[in-house]
Formats: C-alpha cells, sequence, structure tokens
C-alpha cells in the first residue's frame, strides 16, 4: 500500500534507477584503487573493516541479516530526514557519526576476502535491484526502503567511505576538476 511519503521518496529513487550501471563500474574502477594499507583520513575504520561495514549495508539492503536490525524510526525522521539525506546533503561529515554495532561487525576474513566478499554482496544488490526494485527491506532510521530507495542511500555511503581512504572521484565538469 502506497502512501503520500512512498510516492515522493519513489519519484526520486526511479530518476536515477537508469544510470546504475554506469554508477556501479564507477565505485567497482575507484574500489581498485583502494589498498589494505589505504590511510585512513577521519574515522576509526582501517580498509579492511570498512569493506565489511558496506557489506552489511549492502546486505540489509537485500534482507540478509534482517534479524539484527532494529526499527527505531518514526514517521517524521523517515520521510523528511531521507529527503534530506538523499537529495541535499551531497557530502557526509567524516568521523562525526560512529555506526551502531550491527552495522559495523568486525572483518570475517583479510583485505582481498572482504573486498570479494563486498562486491558479490553489492552484485546481489544490483540484481535484487533490477529484478524487484519495489521489495522492502527495513533500514532501523529510515524504515522499510524499496531496493531503489536503498541505491539513494547505499551510493553516497559508500563515496563516504571511499573518500575516507582517500579514494577519491575526479571528473571534469564544465572544465573544471573537481574532487570529492
Amino acid at each position: 500500500m502506497y502512501g503520500f511519503r512512498d510516492v515522493i521518496l519513489e519519484s526520486v529513487a526511479v530518476a536515477i534507477h537508469a544510470y546504475l550501471p554506469k554508477l556501479a563500474r564507477h565505485f567497482e574502477d575507484r574500489l581498485s584503487a583502494l589498498r589494505v594499507d589505504s590511510e585512513r583520513r577521519f574515522g576509526t575504520m582501517d580498509s579492511t573493516n570498512m569493506l565489511r561495514h558496506m557489506r552489511k549495508s549492502f546486505e540489509s539492503a537485500v534482507g540478509v541479516g534482517a534479524e539484527d536490525v532494529k526499527d527505531i524510526s518514526v514517521p517524521i525522521f523517515r520521510t523528511i530526514m531521507f529527503f534530506v539525506s538523499t537529495r541535499i546533503v551531497k557530502k557526509y561529515p567524516g568521523g562525526k557519526i560512529s555506526a551502531p554495532g550491527y552495522w559495523s561487525p568486525a572483518a570475517e576474513g583479510d583485505f582481498d576476502e572482504e573486498l570479494q566478499l563486498f562486491r558479490e554482496s553489492a552484485a546481489n544488490f544490483l540484481e535484487k535491484l533490477a529484478s524487484a526494485p519495489d521489495e522492502r527491506h527495513l533500514h532501523p532510521i529510515f524504515g522499510k526502503l524499496s531496493a531503489r530507495q536503498w541505491g539513494l542511500l547505499l551510493g553516497p555511503h559508500l563515496n563516504h567511505h571511499l573518500r575516507q581512504f582517500g579514494v577519491l572521484c575526479v571528473r571534469l565538469l564544465f572544465f573544471r576538476i573537481h574532487v570529492y
């Protein structure tokens, strides 16, 4: 059953759906630059634990480990903060927010194993996004989100953690170089 909130959030999510294959290649190129000894610029995780943290995020988006997720969402936060987080905030502040323990489990393997497991979870998410974009899974703060809505969160989240380790995106835009 769709309400006003769902219509607004889905319309935003559908707008980026066509760009996801290109974004996936973009992030894969950046992941290739990440190293076990990449120096962090902020926060406390090393690159191996960051990959595990991101894997947990992508797994949650498809319902893996759903029993660990606690719904602490409230209606106003779900609606307004989701919009702010996905449409207004362009760069998450480094080192200001720490994820709860279940979002940051210890790495289960070495860097190469975690990188491979992360790539598999990201591919699983993209497959789910293509096959069942409206399937919903619980996010602790934003409530039940469709795969499309999860995608609006996961891209900037991954970008944030790649910036954490100096794996920046450089692009030409109107003949200027932007690094973020």
